[in-house]
């Protein structure tokens, strides 16, 4: 309606803001095909509100969580420079979005692009693999692995709290976009991720392995995270086993 405030007008009432983090998103890959406006639609104009509102706002420096972008035939392990590769709506939208931050902006801001690859932690969204892995356990429902050769860089939602915390500490760099892969640099299949809870829950977890390939589903994928790590002087606290103990905990809590 004439009266109605949208949703940039809402963001302009903000004051005081040294840093954007832009974490809003669909993000859901299987889901962005059956609805590809849905994914379009909302991914792309938030990053513009939230663009515009930089810009308005004189915001010297925005983090961008993006995701994975390198198709379904990586050289692992996968850098920034790697051949771009987008399969789903999803990723589309998402790849759109880091290329309007890129050009937007007509004042010194920097913009970090974060590239992440898959987190892991508490109050996930069940839709995630290791997030619907471990509430079937807890639940005492028999796990199902769509495939056990599926192997993934999964990294714990603390190490990439740090990572944003070191980002947004460090000296601005006065108006420069940058990309940076984010993961654990080391991939790890379903059937490992269960060996891994058996050990801190010391019994055996029968699981059904459903032997599926979803679209576009690569085998393989772990990121090289070197450039993030010098960069920012990033270094990851938590191995796989450290943050499934540290998500149990919280879970027991």
């Amino acid at each position: 309606t004439e009266h109605s405030v949208t949703d940039l007008q809402r963001l302009l009432l903000i004051d005081d803001v040294d840093v954007v983090i832009h974490l809003a998103a669909e993000a859901n890959v299987g889901e962005s095909y059956e609805k590809p406006y849905k994914y379009y639609n909302f991914n792309i104009n938030s990053s513009l509100n939230i663009a515009e509102f930089c810009r308005i706002k004189k915001i010297s420096k925005l983090i961008y969580l993006n995701t994975y972008v390198y198709g379904n035939n990586p050289n692992n392990p996968i850098d920034e420079n790697h051949k771009i590769e987008l399969i789903s709506p999803y990723t589309k939208s998402k790849y759109i979005s880091e290329k309007l931050f890129m050009h937007y902006f007509d004042h010194d801001i920097d913009v970090i692009s974060l590239r992440l690859f898959n987190l892991y932690g508490v109050f996930q969204s069940n839709k995630f693999f290791i997030a619907n892995l471990i509430n079937q356990i807890v639940n005492g429902i028999k796990p199902i692995i769509d495939n056990e050769e599926t192997r993934r860089d999964y990294l714990y939602i603390n190490d990439l709290i740090n990572l944003i915390r070191l980002i947004i500490l460090k000296k601005n760099e006065q108006n420069k976009f940058q990309i940076f892969n984010v993961g654990s640099g080391i991939s790890y299949s379903g059937i490992e991720i269960i060996k891994h809870v058996e050990k801190l829950l010391d019994k055996n977890i029968e699981y059904i392995n459903m032997q599926f390939t979803k679209k576009n589903e690569l085998k393989d994928c772990y990121a090289n995270i070197s450039k993030t790590q010098k960069h920012f002087n990033w270094k990851l606290n938590y191995s796989i086993a450290d943050g499934l103990n540290d998500y149990m905990k919280i879970l027991k809590k």
